[in-house]
């Protein structure tokens, strides 16, 4: 699980990563480990800040955090190393790859990636440096704050932006007249200068073009290092491809010339499609026919065998030929087709020239291969060799063939659209007038080098070189740029030296100068390429932003570039749809699924209350394009320019970054052509654009001319204050009035009261009129002024029901409702203004419109809104209206503060409304739609369309100097009278649009109702609570039980409280969720917060109603008085919730069930319960299994018994309510891990005390049942509940032993049915016993033996068990010290299960009687005799001795001593057969050796050799009943037979007995007889590891370290399986091979209680 702490370093992105592991991890390698090329600098992690969080103290961890701190933004690949017990060698765990984003830093002030407003210029349109800051304060005045450039180094002879002579060189165009004066470090000192001031002066970043995988084909640099191109003689593969590429060039000169062109009589000129076949048919025939480039890829099979059998035969090639076995074997080569091996693995130089038939095999290899093929025949070996070189010759004769097929389709194919669709008819000896581009260069170097030239595949793996693979050059299916050379670097630096370095100091050098890079081309740049020199441009800018556009067509491919290159912002463009249904799915794709409305808190809590929140897989980040400046504009694309308003329009709300290119704005008809255009950006006056909103157009502008701006004002100032002004020239100071007195009048006859209300006052009833005269009702009241608005509405209200307005005074008709108004003082305007709330809420709007060329107004807004959207985190919401209307809402928080910092009172929501006109589609202005706003009409920022025709780009074709824009109307209104009515439904408004026109884009703001308001700051408000407050103010008055019912309660327990009524919550789809309290809400809650799925079937029915609220709150009635304060606390909060919309009510919902529940887990984790190894511990495992005890432990009415109302679940849901809820055997031995460990000392004396006034016979009973049909037919229940005791007064932290002093009242006044009824029916009072006399009277019993018969024997306390099954049997072997007892009719252990299945004939036969002695009840005699002995020796209980049933008087220390005397020699089966002579062994029934045995002397003699894990809890319980190096080797066959890697539980039966069967299945025929011969029970687990503890080697050589790691590796399972299961507990079973088990209890007690127990031994070891 990854983990982000946030209070982490922002600069840093510190994270936590934690990981179960079975070894510490040495170090973090950032090493990208699939890269043959190493990172280019040190690691981007700090191996000082390397710090392991350790929640306990130095060794004793049980997860493994570290917290890494990066240094610098980027791509971060993370691994943890570790030692694998396994492999018994350094592994790795799965590799984590962290992308870092740059910090952004504009005007001291961060801003985030997805904030960036970017608009694309091509550098050179700029002009000159000196001329560049006039464009930039055009683009900062329309909002921008990124400008991405296109290259600005050394053009080639193309004059191409893209085609590069030099990258090291700023090109001279830049400089002017001065670039002569100017060496390289001076220009770049210039630019950079020139970047500073654009930054800091006018609030905008730099990205520069960065092209890496090529460069000009008359680059003189690569005239000295023609190795850095795709070269044929580096790359001889390459020949035939330029041969042919020389040949089509040279009759491309003669088809100019019209030399030789008999059979092309058109030429020089291609007319048509006859014209295009002649071509066609001469190069077929004069260049590909002659050239028979099939021969370059042939064998010379002759001289191929002579050097094979030449080499077979020679004297020295035996040993060659042994070495290459060893390689051939390994591979396993011989298994394959031989010509296969041939063919992928034997053959090199295939294609090669400028020779043919120069393909070779791979000697000595080939020689070997063959040769063993051939059973050492060199003879056979050759002649096989020969067929398969000639049918190599025949397949590379046929493939070549193809490739000239495929080449003669591309060469027509480019011919077509050039010479006829383009109609560039003319072939000329131009590089522009050729009849194909030129796929190679031969450079004027010595060598005469030839080169290949760059392009494009359609379709092809970018991860692929399509120059070495694919002969792509030879089938000439590559987009070519014939300006422009392909380089080659290799693998490393090492292949091509002056190349990496070379581009090394360009990506440095633009690093210095910019803050971004746009990676050219990216997909088709070798990734380790760009990922050196992107680590290389960090270490000069670490917070270098990075920009690419990939074409993969794959989302993994786009993956993989990103997290690989830290790509911060992935190129997408808006116009690669083409209707508004495709344009909504692509915008919801980009930008819509991380931040939807009313998304849910993704903070996790500790329990300490600091926050976190767990890293997720997210999709890249994205720039959203409205048009690049490589692609047609709108008007080329769509035949309509109207689109670029709609476009622009919705672009603006996206929730990532977005971009332009120059001239989008102005309208420009096509897109700049990156080669020839010369002309230069217009930068014209753009105050008009500000006049509508009478706002500065300097108002984005940075320091200077602020300066100027404030000493204008301040010496303005000082003019007016100047002394030399005369007294009578200065005005008076007069304070404005900023209140106003009205008095309301109203006149009825018969009125019985009559009120006032308005949006003064939130039109509330709370005015009330006084009776001056018979029919005159008046009222005074101070009304504020506002500014802003020019009267207030009003109704009278008669008899609290009728609202009327005086039909003399003046009236407001408000869409349809008609009020009074009262004029404001001093207002102006007589305008009646549109009020639209009940909430003194007023649309900011007026009347004007305006009329614009362009539409670079909508951008100023539009930018405005997306930089405070995105910087707010606004929600997002799209909604398809129509199939031509977008509706996207971005919705802030509602207490969300504005652009100035300030509180944003005046709005809540932006909503943009869009109408799109794909290909003139939808031409009509008359257009209905209806469009529910979020809340109420508050502002009308823009109302626009945009009208063109042909002649509105006149100017721009015309102007031979500048680059202008149309001349277009685009319409701007501020208010919405001419396309739709305002309608008021409910809480919220409407427009009802009649009018859309096409490029219709109307932006609004909206605010939600006061009230809605108030109520999200007060739960808000909940943030502020400091847990440990609010636990007192809400549990105060909390028994332990309050919190079983606040959190769980499984269906049948919510049934037993609720008389049948009630059970969990359930949805639809989901079902029924698994407990009624809060845990299954937090645990679905938990996943929508990872996911962010706001669509969740749990949030739509919170949506949809109130249900779940009133259900939480209602069912907490039932302990009332203990959660008295939590119902008060729910039902506050839970009412602001109901106010909010639908779009809230799941976030705030979900923060209020939070709080209640990390209220609740930080009450009984830290305050309820005392151990220190749980209070505080910040390790999720523990705190789960640790709140997971409180399911158990509960209050549940069908089981009070003798006043006590709380009581222990065995597990859910089976044992939880009724008979079946408390047994003897489950509770005690779940009693220390989950009640005494813990700390919960009150609730385990209850429990103690529960069980024993059911004290009978000296036992403790294990079928509870509340002394109604109780079973004491377990003859371990009593040991355990013995050793529960012992717990207790060894743990408890207030005085233990006190317990021994407890006195119970036994509820059974006799052992005798028949005398205990007639002593209870004469009101005999019970017998009273204190703790102590009761253990020393069950040992005695047990020493003196047990016989009885239960009581009710037969079907009325059991339908299966035959009758000699009800017969128990207890006594003590004198000799050995032990207590046998049981037959073979009953199971008086754990593992009890009755046959029941009368198609099996198991009825009433126990499937594991295990009757004898037990070992494990064998060791548990023995610690509760060493117990009571000590107990005698401290002096806290008197009696120290019983007597036998012989009438020998035993201390306690005697019975155990030969207990301990007898243990080994009876239970131990050695590993040598030849030490059996020393134990008690029965051989023909040994199966194991180096076990103990399960039983001694049981019915079944054969059961008493099988290996189960009973053992474990004898060695966890009594340790000194076992000699370590016994114990060693059981427990290692324990661990090797009984438990599987990856599975939580332990076999309960050796899988080689005959009796095994590892599936429990309750249904089949035997009705789950084998409940305990096989399937893997979770609470021996425990009992394991605390043998572990024992007796592991690491414990006894006390490697503290060692032994956290041999414990833990166990607990994986365990960890994942509480984390992730809705029951957020641990099972009672599994089947075979950690299967889920169907049967099985979901959650268990004693598989809790063991395992937490033994954590917290390890803890204290």
């Amino acid at each position: 699980m990854l983990r982000s702490d946030l209070n982490c370093d922002a600069l840093t992105g510190e994270i936590r990563y934690t990981v179960t592991q079975p070894r510490v991890p040495t170090h973090v390698d950032p090493e990208l480990l699939d890269y043959k090329l190493i990172d280019y600098k040190e690691s981007p992690v700090d191996s000082k800040y390397l710090e392991r969080i350790d929640p306990y103290d130095g060794e004793r961890s049980l997860n493994l955090e570290f917290r890494v701190r990066f240094n610098y933004p980027g791509s971060s690949f993370i691994q943890i190393e570790y030692f694998d017990e396994d492999s018994q060698d350094i592994n790795y765990t799965q590799p984590v790859i962290i992308n870092v984003e740059p910090t952004i830093v504009l005007r001291d002030y961060d801003i985030k990636c997805k904030q960036l407003s970017i608009i694309t210029v091509l550098a050179r349109q700029m002009g000159e440096i000196p001329r560049w800051e006039s464009v930039v304060n055009n683009i900062s005045q329309l909002g921008y704050n990124a400008i991405h450039f296109t290259p600005i180094q050394k053009y080639g002879q193309s004059y191409s932006h893209y085609s590069l002579a030099d990258q090291t060189l700023i090109d001279d165009y830049f400089f002017g007249s001065d670039a002569k004066n100017l060496d390289k470090q001076e220009r770049l000192h210039h630019l950079r200068q020139t970047l500073e001031y654009m930054r800091d002066e006018y609030g905008v970043i730099g990205i520069i073009d960065i092209v890496l995988n090529h460069t000009a084909n008359n680059s003189p640099w690569l005239l000295d290092h023609p190795e850095s191109g795709y070269n044929t003689d580096d790359c001889p593969h390459l020949y035939p491809a330029f041969l042919l590429d020389r040949a089509l060039a040279d009759f491309s000169d003669d088809f100019a010339d019209k030399r030789n062109m008999g059979d092309c009589p058109s030429a020089p000129f291609i007319y048509n499609e006859n014209d295009l076949k002649a071509v066609i048919n001469a190069i077929q025939t004069r260049i590909i026919n002659r050239l028979n480039f099939h021969e370059f890829f042939l064998f010379n099979v002759e001289k191929v065998l002579k050097e094979v059998k030449d080499f077979l035969t020679g004297n020295s090639s035996q040993s060659l030929i042994q070495a290459e076995k060893l390689t051939i074997d390994r591979k396993k080569w011989l298994t394959h087709d031989h010509y296969s091996i041939l063919e992928d693995k034997l053959t090199r130089n295939l294609g090669y020239g400028p020779d043919r038939q120069q393909v070779q095999l791979d000697l000595p290899i080939a020689a070997a291969y063959f040769y063993y093929a051939n059973n050492l025949n060199a003879d056979k070996a050759c002649q096989e060799l020969r067929q398969l070189l000639q049918k190599h010759n025949q397949d590379w004769t046929v493939k070549v063939q193809g490739f000239m097929k495929d080449a003669l389709s591309s060469i027509e194919g480019t011919i077509r659209y050039f010479k006829l669709e383009l109609r560039q008819s003319k072939i000329e000896k131009t590089e522009e007038g050729r009849l194909l581009r030129r796929y190679f260069t031969e450079l004027l170097n010595d060598k005469r080098s030839k080169v290949a030239h760059n392009g494009w595949i359609m379709n092809a793996d970018p991860m692929e070189d399509f120059a070495m693979k694919g002969w792509h050059y030879l089938r000439r299916n590559i987009n070519i740029w014939s300006d422009s050379v392909k380089l080659r670097y290799g693998t490393c630096p090492d292949d091509s030296p002056f190349l990496w370095d070379h581009m090394c100091e360009y990506v440095s050098d633009m690093a210095s100068v910019f803050d971004g890079f746009r990676l050219d081309n990216a997909h088709s740049t070798p990734i380790h390429v760009s990922y050196y020199l992107l680590q290389v441009a960090r270490s000069t800018n670490p917070n270098l932003y990075i920009m690419a556009e990939l074409f993969t067509s794959s989302s993994l491919a786009d993956a993989i570039f990103v997290q690989k290159l830290n790509i911060n912002g992935l190129v997408r463009e808006i116009q690669n749809t083409y209707d508004t249904k495709q344009l909504g799915d692509y915008f919801h794709q980009l930008t819509c699924r991380e931040a939807p409305p009313g998304l849910i808190d993704k903070d996790f809590e500790n329990v300490d209350g600091t926050k976190y929140r767990i890293l997720k897989p997210i999709k890249p980040n994205d720039i959203i394009y409205d048009c690049t400046h490589d692609n047609p504009s709108p008007i080329e694309k769509f035949k309509t320019g109207r689109i670029s308003l709609s476009h622009m329009g919705i672009i603006s709300m996206s929730d990532c970054a977005i971009a332009t290119t120059w001239g989008y704005d102005q309208l420009i008809p096509k897109n700049l052509n990156v080669v020839n255009e010369r002309r230069l950006y217009e930068f014209p006056d753009q105050k008009d654009i500000f006049k509508p909103d009478n706002e500065d157009p300097d108002k984005r502008r940075g320091s200077k001319l602020l300066e100027k701006k404030l000493v204008a004002i301040k010496n303005d100032q000082q003019k007016q204050i100047s002394p030399e002004r005369t007294p009578e020239l200065q005005k008076p100071f007069i304070q404005k009035k900023t209140d106003f007195d009205y008095e309301f009048i109203f006149y009825h006859d018969t009125a019985q009261s009559v009120k006032v209300a308005g949006c003064f006052n939130q039109w509330r009833k709370d005015i009330n009129l006084n009776k001056k005269d018979k029919n005159k009702w008046t009222s005074h009241i101070i009304l504020p002024i506002i500014e802003s608005q020019d009267h207030y509405e009003f109704k009278f209200i008669i008899n609290d029901k009728d609202w009327v307005v005086r039909n003399d005074l003046p009236t407001f008709n408000n869409n349809g409702n008609i009020n009074n108004i009262i004029q404001m003082p001093n207002s102006q305007s007589n305008s009646k203004s549109e009020v639209v709330t009940h909430e003194n809420i007023q649309i900011k709007s007026n009347s004007s419109e305006y009329t614009f060329s362009d539409i670079r107004y909508a951008r100023r807004i539009l930018n405005e809104i997306h930089d405070e959207c995105t910087k707010n985190n606004a929600e997002i919401f799209l909604h398809q209206q129509t199939d031509q209307v977008l509706v996207v809402v971005r919705q802030f928080s509602l207490d969300h503060e504005g652009i100035d910092g300030s509180k944003g009172q005046e709005y809540d929501a932006y909503v943009s409304i869009t109408r799109h006109p794909y290909f003139m589609v939808g031409g009509e202005y008359q257009y209905q739609t209806k469009v529910e706003l979020p809340g109420f009409l508050t502002e009308i920022v823009m109302v626009s369309y945009l009208e063109l025709n042909y002649t509105s780009y006149n100017q721009f074709n015309d102007d031979k100097q500048l680059i202008k824009g149309a001349n277009a109307n685009f319409k701007l209104f501020k208010d919405l009278s001419k396309f739709c009515k305002v309608e008021r439904s409910g809480e919220k408004d409407v427009l009802s649009f009649f009018q859309l026109p096409p490029s219709f884009t109307c932006i609004v703001k909206s605010k939600y109702p006061q009230q809605m308001r108030e109520a999200v700051k007060s739960l808000n408000y909940l943030n502020s609570f400091d847990t440990s407050l609010l636990c007192k103010q809400l549990f105060a008055h909390s028994q332990l039980s309050a919190f079983n019912h606040l959190l769980f309660r499984c269906n049948e327990e919510e049934r037993d409280i609720s008389d049948n009524k009630r059970g969990p919550y359930g949805l639809e789809k989901y079902g029924q969720f698994k407990y009624s309290g809060l845990t299954s809400i937090l645990h679905i809650l938990r996943q929508l917060k990872i996911s962010g799925d706001m669509g969740h079937e749990l949030f739509d029915n919170i949506r949809q109603g109130n249900w779940l609220m009133e259900y939480s709150v209602d069912r907490l009635k039932f302990m009332q008085d203990d959660l008295n304060s939590v119902i008060l606390f729910l039902q506050e909060h839970f009412q602001n919730v109901k106010t909010l919309n639908n779009t809230f009510k799941p976030k705030y919902f979900a923060k209020v069930i939070e709080k209640v529940y990390n209220a609740a887990v930080y009450e009984v984790l830290n305050v309820r319960m005392t151990d220190k190894f749980i209070q505080r511990n910040d390790d999720l495992f523990i705190q789960r299994m640790a709140i997971a005890t409180q399911q158990m432990w509960g209050r549940i009415p069908s089981t009070y018994f003798a006043g006590q109302k709380d009581s222990m679940a065995a597990g859910l849901p089976h044992f939880t309510t009724g008979y079946m809820r408390c047994w003897g055997r489950d509770t005690f031995i779940a009693l220390r891990g989950l009640l005494i460990s813990p700390g919960l000392e009150d609730e385990a004396r209850q429990t103690i005390l529960y069980f024993a006034k059911t004290m009978r016979h000296g036992l403790i009973p294990n079928l509870h049942d509340r002394c109604n049909n109780t079973r004491y037919n377990a003859r371990d229940a009593t040991w355990f509940f013995i050793q529960g005791i012992k717990d207790f007064v060894q743990l408890a932290q207030n005085n233990g032993a006190s317990i021994l002093d407890e006195v119970v009242e036994l509820h059974f006044r006799d052992n005798d049915q028949k005398i205990h009824w007639e002593k209870l029916n004469r009101g005999e009072q019970p017998r009273r016993i204190t703790i102590a006399q009761m253990i020393h009277e069950i040992l005695q019993c047990h020493a003196q033996g047990i016989q009885f018969r239960e009581w009710n024997a037969g079907t009325q306390i059991d339908s299966c068990m035959k009758s000699d099954g009800f017969n128990i049997n207890i006594y003590l072997d004198e000799e050995t010290g032990f207590v046998f007892g049981g037959n073979s009719g009953n199971c008086g252990t754990w593992m009890d299960k009755m046959g029941s299945s009368d198609k099996t004939g198991n009825r009433g036969i126990p499937a594991t009687p295990r009757d004898g002695a037990p070992i494990e009840l064998v060791a548990l005699l023995f610690t509760a005799l060493r117990f009571m002995d000590d107990m005698h020796y401290l002096g806290l209980i008197k009696t120290n001795s019983i007597k036998t049933r012989s009438g020998q008087e035993w201390t306690y220390r005697e019975w155990a001593d030969r207990i301990e005397a007898n243990f080994e020699k009876h239970f131990w089966i050695p590993m040598s057969e030849q030490e059996d002579n020393q134990y008690v062994i029965e051989k023909r029934f040994v199966r194991r050796r180096a076990i103990f045995k399960d039983v001694l002397r049981s019915s079944q003699p054969q059961t008493d050799y099988q290996l189960r894990p009973n053992l474990c809890i004898a060695m966890a319980y009594a340790p000194d009943l076992f000699s370590a190096y016994a114990a060693q080797l059981c427990l290692k066959n324990v661990e090797n037979i009984l438990i599987e890697k990856d599975c939580m539980g332990v076999k309960t039966l050796d899988p080689q007995d005959p009796s095994y069967k590892g599936d429990y299945v309750n249904s089949d025929d035997s009705c789950g007889w084998n409940y305990h011969q096989g399937p893997e029970w979770l609470w021996p687990m425990g009992f394991f590891l605390k043998a572990k503890m024992n007796f592991g080697q690491q414990a006894i050589l006390g490697n503290k370290k060692a032994l956290v790691h041999d414990i833990m590796r166990f607990l994986v399972p365990h960890q994942k399986h509480i984390l992730s299961d809705p029951w957020e507990g641990l099972p009672e079973l599994t089947n075979s091979h950690g299967k889920e088990c169907k049967d099985s209890c979901t959650t268990q007690a004693w598989s809790i209680a063991t395992i937490l127990d033994a954590l917290r031994d390890l803890y204290y070891k």
